[in-house]
């Protein structure tokens, strides 16, 4: 996906609503930085608890994907699966990536 998509590889990923078996796991050994956000707490607990198991370094933040301030800037971010229908128009698109 990323070598069709993108003209260099990620280096710093966001996985916005991450959940607890987050892609953020499998992508953090071919990517440099990568975090994952949700707004669940239990899910967050969750996802660390697994990347822990994988050894993968992956920073995870309690954080509302409409509100989200994380202080940092990202080349490349995903939204996988269900997650994507939370944001109901083009409107709502725009706003999450401003």
């Amino acid at each position: 996906m990323f070598k069709r998509f993108s003209p260099r590889p990620p280096q710093n990923l966001l996985d916005i609503r991450c959940g607890t078996r987050s892609h953020a796991i499998v992508l953090a050994k071919p990517c440099c930085n990568v975090t994952g956000i949700d707004s669940s707490e239990i899910m967050i607990e969750k996802a660390r608890k697994n990347a822990e198991k994988q050894r993968a370094r992956i920073d995870f933040v309690v954080e509302d994907m409409w509100k989200m301030r994380l202080g940092k800037e990202f080349n490349c971010a995903i939204c996988m699966f269900g997650s994507f229908g939370y944001i109901l128009t083009y409107y709502g698109l725009l706003h999450m990536c401003s």
